[in-house]
């Protein structure tokens, strides 16, 4: 039993908590300052609150917070006093907390005992200073009390997660035994836990055959996973197994390879359209599959069935498509995401993580019944949507089909129902995107003639389609290609500056400044006819509904300003950046922002020197927005509130979860570029902000949130030096050790990222900065410390590439899809595709040792 305190001091305590609890913030104030202050008293505090925990005479609030207060005292806060108490007394806190986690029937009250004996466990178990509380778990799971049996196997999911495989590897035979009693319990929360702990420990094994005790645990889970989804009253737990199946074939596969057929068939079993099961847990079932079908793709591809069950499966959810178009037509967001959108994304990762020479043959399989069904437009979209999706993952394969599939997709721009329209233009664009140039040269003709015939389309969310395919025929292929079918589009786009319809203008525009990109001149001859529409929408398009509109419109009169030249556009330059300087930011989300910033650039680009009066007014936004630190946060799992949030991507780690703030960075790296080619076209007119600029861009060489950045960082030091170099040309009388001190700070920064920097390309271009600037310098440019840092760099770069060399060439002697340093071996299984990426790889490695021999 735990050492008594005096009664005043228990009494006391009870009253600060109930006061802690107080609706009224005056006395939950004064409780607060009460508690704080007895921590000044440690031990009496933590005998205190174990007391309370201990007394059943104790309301469970006050029961619920005297246990949050304990775990606080004892490790969480950065002032826990464990490591205070005498050694007598932690005796009886040891012995206190396994009781009252035995004893408590109050789940929450339980379950932050749990979470206390769990956190006080990892503190000190590994240290041999608790050897009782493995034992007593093993005990305590027989308990007749399932609240109890709960606990223990809550407990021992937080200590696999603390320990790791390693710690435990002694009690795998009794923790097999433990977990599979639990599986088949009689109270079916019980088993939920159990399984829950079971995923912990199989996610933390070091190696494969450590999974072995634990492999008939499968039909278990499985069993368990059905009686939740037959259960009412375990809706929660069915979709938390569900989760739970999805973890272990993300972190541990190789549990499941025995009986992977087993797998298969329940998870085919739970995602199929004919249990009437709930979208939740269909798609997580599919998402098991899925999974596997990423991590261990040698595996599933050697499973006879697998794919044979999973593509049709992904067909049928295809066709889980409202066969009422209207919200769409529309241009209404949905409420929810449909099971179709799910499966596209599905099989495109399927495809791409199994390879065409297993998918194609069964996907394929099915595309023709598919887009030959005339009673349901939603089958030929279907149909065209797999083939679209399919692009990308089995390019190696298809590629070799590209004229029978366009035979296939062609035709059906002239479908009756828009929706198949609109996928017949989305497959169009896909293709073009992923075959670039050889279906423009091979089809071109054929491709623009069904494009233009979507241009007049009636709905215009084909029409809307067919200006993002357009983009994706002339980005993806040749620009001699693009001006021999310029006229033809330029016919087609001009009725549509009449619409309406903003969407169907948010799509033309982007359009055009993609056409103006590849056909430079060419464009010239249409000046007239775009940019007075362009300059209107600009001016008129004021209201905050039409900001992404007009942000566009900036963007394709710069390009438009680049494509046709200098003079051409010098009359109408001026008007439109003063137009452009007018524009009202009031918002940090404004896509404006970012528009403005990009069509500064490329004004500077077109127009030079002549642009240098207006970098006192572009440059601060710009420094602040590429100096940007990354917005990232690391919280608890489930508790980063960032998840589906906008511009934020959420990963997990166990059990917590970092939040990074991707467009942020997309902007930083678009902030860099600008200043970079700021400095590339004004050159001497820079000079006043070459210093600023410099150290942005050497803080960012090693900012490893995004690549964007480092390349823009890792390319700037002869833009930097050119601009001071330009400068003392024209100046005789200035300092002419401006360009020696800034190539020292530059080349101090480059030396010291290099060793760091994890990407090959990265690497590339930072050595080519270093030679472009010593080119620039034309003299000497290094003192002897420089020299020995530099051969010391060039040192460790040779044998890192002497590593990576090695270890590709083991691992593709093995057949290994394992990351080596930042080159993945391709993990498709087609060896053509495989020989590809590889032979990228080793060209990457190679420009790489060119640069270092340099």
């Amino acid at each position: 039993k735990p050492a008594r305190v005096m009664a005043s001091e228990t009494a006391l305590l009870r009253q600060l908590l109930g006061g802690a609890l107080s609706g009224e913030n005056e006395l939950r104030q004064q409780a607060e300052a009460g508690l704080r202050q007895l921590r000044q008293t440690p031990q009496a505090l933590v005998l205190g609150l174990l007391q309370l925990v201990a007394d059943p005479a104790t309301p469970e609030p006050e029961r619920h917070l005297a246990v949050m207060l304990l775990r606080n005292a004892l490790v969480k806060k950065s002032d826990a006093v464990w490591e205070e108490l005498p050694a007598e007394t932690k005796d009886v806190v040891k012995v206190a907390l396994l009781n009252a986690v035995a004893a408590e029937r109050a789940r929450p009250v339980n379950k932050a005992l749990c979470e206390c004996v769990a956190d006080l466990g990892s503190k000190i178990w590994e240290k041999g200073e608790w050897p009782e509380l493995l034992p007593f778990l093993f005990n305590q799971s027989r308990s007749p009390e399932c609240v109890t049996r709960c606990s223990m196997y809550n407990i021992f999911a937080d200590l696999a997660i603390y320990f790791g495989g390693a710690a435990l590897k002694p009690y795998h035979g009794p923790m097999a035994e433990v977990l599979s009693r639990g599986l088949v319990d009689s109270d079916l929360r019980t088993r939920v836990e159990a399984l829950n702990a079971a995923s912990a420990f199989l996610q933390v094994l070091e190696q494969a055959q450590d999974a072995v005790n634990f492999h008939p645990m499968l039909p278990l889970m499985l069993e368990t996973l059905s009686v939740c989804l037959s259960s009412k009253e375990q809706q929660r737990g069915a979709q938390r197994v569900l989760e739970l199946f999805v973890e272990l074939a993300e972190m541990a596969p190789s549990f499941f390879a025995p009986s992977l057929a087993q797998l298969v068939q329940a998870m085919t079993t739970i995602a199929a359209p004919n249990l009437q099961l709930s979208d939740d847990y269909r798609r997580l079932a599919l998402e098991v599959l899925t999974t596997l079908a990423e991590v261990i793709p040698a595996a599933t591809k050697k499973q006879p069935q697998f794919v044979g069950t999973v593509i049709p499966l992904v067909i049928s959810w295809l066709l889980e498509i409202d066969n009422d178009i209207t919200e769409w037509q529309n241009f209404e967001d949905p409420v929810t995401t449909s099971n179709a959108t799910v499966a596209e994304e599905v099989l495109d990762r399927l495809c791409t993580a199994l390879g065409g020479k297993v998918v194609v043959p069964v996907l394929f399989g099915h595309i023709p019944s598919l887009l030959g069904n005339q009673a349901d437009w939603r089958h030929r979209r279907a149909g065209l949507m797999a083939i679209s999706l399919s692009a990308d993952g089995c390019q190696f394969v298809l590629k070799k089909h590209i004229t029978e599939l366009l035979s296939s997709v062609l035709p059906a721009v002239q479908d009756e129902h828009p929706g198949v329209r609109w996928a017949a233009c989305a497959c169009i664009g896909q293709l073009c995107i992923q075959f670039g140039s050889a279906i423009q040269e091979a089809h071109g003709t054929a491709i623009i003639a069904a494009l233009l015939r979507c241009s007049q389309d009636p709905c215009a969310r084909v029409q809307v389609r067919w200006a993002t395919s357009i983009i994706n025929f002339v980005e993806s292929g040749k620009d001699d290609i693009t001006k021999q079918c310029l006229s033809q589009i330029v016919m087609h786009t001009v009725p549509l500056l009449q619409s309406t319809n903003v969407h169907v203008l948010e799509a033309i525009i982007p359009m055009l400044s993609t056409l103006a990109n590849a056909s430079s001149l060419a464009f010239t001859q249409y000046y007239d006819t775009f940019v007075p529409f362009l300059k209107g929408v600009l001016s008129n398009a004021k209201d905050k509904a039409y900001r992404t509109l007009r942000g566009l419109a900036m963007e394709c009169l710069s390009m438009i300003g680049v494509a046709v030249g200098r003079e051409r556009f010098a009359a109408d330059a001026r008007g439109v950046m003063e137009e452009m300087l007018q524009t009202q930011v009031v918002e940090a989300d404004d896509p404006q922002i970012s528009y403005l910033e990009s069509a500064f650039g490329r004004f500077a680009e077109c127009l030079g020197a002549e642009f240098a009066p207006f970098l006192p007014i572009v440059m601060p936004s710009a420094l602040a927005r590429a100096g940007a630190n990354a917005d990232v946060s690391f919280n608890d799992a489930g508790e980063s509130g960032k998840e589906g949030e906008e511009g934020w991507n959420v990963y997990s780690y166990g059990e917590k979860e970092l939040g990074v703030h991707t467009s942020l960075l997309e902007e930083k790296a678009a902030a860099c570029h600008i200043l970079l080619v700021y400095a590339a076209e004004l050159r001497d007119t820079f000079i006043n902000y070459v210093d600023a600029t410099s150290r942005v861009f050497a803080s960012n060489l090693t900012f490893y949130f995004h690549e964007g950045v480092r390349f823009e960082a890792s390319s700037s030091p002869p833009f930097m030096l050119n601009c001071v170099k330009k400068y003392l040309k024209k100046n005789p009388t200035a300092d002419p050790n401006m360009m020696t001190t800034l190539w020292h700070f530059l080349f101090a920064a480059l030396a010291d990222a290099a060793p760091r920097e994890p990407e090959v390309a990265m690497l590339t271009a930072q050595l080519k900065s270093f030679i472009q600037c010593m080119e620039l310098f034309g003299r000497p440019s290094l003192q002897e410390q420089h020299v020995v840092k530099m051969v010391q760099v060039l040192r460790n770069l040779l044998t890192d590439w002497q590593d990576r060399k090695k270890a590709r060439v083991t691992a593709a002697a093995a057949g290994s899809t394992s990351t080596l340093g930042d080159m993945a071996l391709p993990n498709s299984g087609d060896d053509e595709e495989c020989k590809e990426k590889l032979s990228e790889q080793e060209a990457a490695e190679e420009e790489l040792l060119v640069h270092v021999r340099a």
